[in-house]
């Protein structure tokens, strides 16, 4: 939600298609830009639901420890409304 409504509706829309597979921080430094993770998951725990948010940290393990995940089943979007996301 930092970084604007449009983002923060497209990420939405990937959650919601099952196409994001664990979250991670575009932090530079602990003042100006810092992690955030914490507020991330609460939205998303908020949003969706706690297994989303079980998922996300859960593949966030996997992928440091470097083994293998099984990612969710994506959801088509409707051909138009694909449309005019690619459009925006």
């Amino acid at each position: 939600g930092n970084n604007g409504r449009k983002l923060q509706k497209t990420s939405g829309l990937l959650l919601k298609h099952c196409l994001v597979h664990f979250i991670a921080s575009d932090a530079h430094d602990t003042v100006r830009r810092p992690i955030g993770l914490r507020r991330a998951y609460s939205y998303i725990e908020e949003a969706w639901s706690k297994e989303t948010v079980a998922y996300l940290k859960e593949n966030a393990v996997h992928v440091l420890e470097g083994k293998d995940f099984c990612p969710q089943e994506p959801v088509m979007f409707p051909r138009q409304k694909y449309w005019k996301i690619l459009q925006k």
